[in-house]
């Protein structure tokens, strides 16, 4: 049974910040990307929720990266020792994540890559194949405004495999996937062996503001049954509880839920199967799903101006000076949303602190509170029906 994959590519400029991770995460899961390739990558990515990261990066923090659904099952994995590549099989198909030298001075260096090192990915010549990333050089003039740096070799191999480029009918081909002062070009692009030319179902080209480029996404059925995971946890968003309108609705709930206390053999679970749940409800579908409904509606006019501005004929330094601001308010944006959704609590120990009696005083008073007892025939943990009444009121 074939069903649809969606396979992307996008050059990160590294994921040092933990904000740059979380957007990327934030990208993944709200495009529904299966495969990601990655390039100038930096090896934190094992902590994307949901994904694994199978990475070919050097000792400077800098490589190329392949990011799939953590329940997906990736073999033959080849790495190039400049970093620059790396090769996995997926279900019969071959994935190529590649990262070519950029700029004009180093146009040798690339040549010798496409001449030498990515054909060693090819020495089995696969019969279906996804040949990705940042090539850092373009094939058409209809490819780039401003200065182009073309590339014989690329053209050479392309033609040679019977490679089709996924974007080249595309609507949005007028977009470019990378902007600067001095022009645009479409760097990111993915390649595909010409028996998968039919099973295309869409390509795209999205923004991504934690970084310089786009991420180029194609949707491909393929003949790999999966089944599909989904998380199904929930984090309370704490800074929907400084909202004076729910307060007040917290309050009125707050004395319904105690009459109902005496109906469950312990406060545990009543906490559990009656209270929690009404929070939940009460945050997450009506509060929660208001304040997230702004949230989106700012992000998605920040983007509908981004997706406006990268089709108007600007100038190359004003509109790049947009885009930067945009991307700038698009980032700010996400921080105010994560700074809402968690609370980080201060650690017991800072840096180079030593422990003392004080610390051991305040550990133990905080497992004491949060330790559920046996008392008799109940079941209590200390002081927190009277700790909830307080914060209520």
């Amino acid at each position: 049974m074939a069903n649809i994959y969606g396979i992307a590519t996008l050059n990160i400029n590294g994921t040092s910040s933990p904000t740059r991770l979380a957007l990327l995460g934030d990208l993944l899961h709200k495009h529904e990307i299966d495969i990601i390739f990655l390039q100038v990558t930096q090896p934190i990515l094992h902590t994307l929720r949901g994904y694994a990261a199978h990475t070919n990066v050097g000792t400077n923090g800098r490589g190329t990266a392949i990011v799939t659904r953590e329940h997906y099952t990736l073999n033959n994995i080849v790495r190039l020792p400049s970093r620059r590549g790396i090769a996995e099989d997926f279900q019969g198909l071959w994935l190529v994540n590649v990262y070519a030298p950029s700029g004009a001075e180093r146009k040798q260096e690339r040549e010798v890559f496409f001449n030498i090192d990515l054909p060693h990915f090819l020495l089995e010549t696969p019969s279906m194949m996804l040949i990705g990333g940042d090539f850092n050089c373009v094939l058409a003039k209809t490819d780039c405004k401003g200065n182009s740096n073309y590339s014989r070799a690329l053209h050479v191999l392309i033609r040679g495999l019977d490679l089709t480029d996924t974007r080249e009918n595309a609507p949005d081909r007028r977009i470019f996937t990378h902007y600067t002062r001095q022009g645009a070009t479409r760097l990111d692009r993915i390649y595909a062996t010409s028996n998968l030319r039919g099973r295309k179902c869409g390509i795209e080209a999205v923004l991504a503001p934690f970084t310089d480029d786009l991420a180029v996404i194609l949707r491909i059925t393929l003949d790999v049954n999966i089944i599909r995971l989904c998380t199904g946890y929930w984090k309370m968003n704490l800074a929907l509880a400084q909202n004076i309108s729910l307060q007040e609705k917290l309050r009125q709930q707050w004395i319904s839920w105690k009459q109902q206390r005496k109906y469950f053999p312990n406060i545990v679970m009543w906490w559990e199967r009656v209270v929690k749940k009404q929070i939940r409800l009460l945050l997450f579908i009506r509060e929660g799903t208001e304040t997230q409904r702004d949230a989106r509606e700012m992000e998605n006019f920040y983007h509908a101006c981004l997706y406006d501005l990268l089709q108007m004929p600007e100038q190359h330094e004003e509109r790049t000076a947009k885009i930067n601001h945009l991307n700038a308010k698009l980032v700010n944006l996400f921080n105010t949303r994560a700074r809402g959704m968690m609370e980080v609590p201060p650690p017991d120990l800072y840096e180079d602190e030593l422990m003392s009696l004080f610390h051991l005083i305040k550990r133990r008073q905080r497992q004491d509170q949060r330790t559920i007892t046996h008392n008799g025939p109940e079941w209590r943990t200390p002081n927190i029906d009277e700790r909830h009444t307080k914060h209520f009121q």
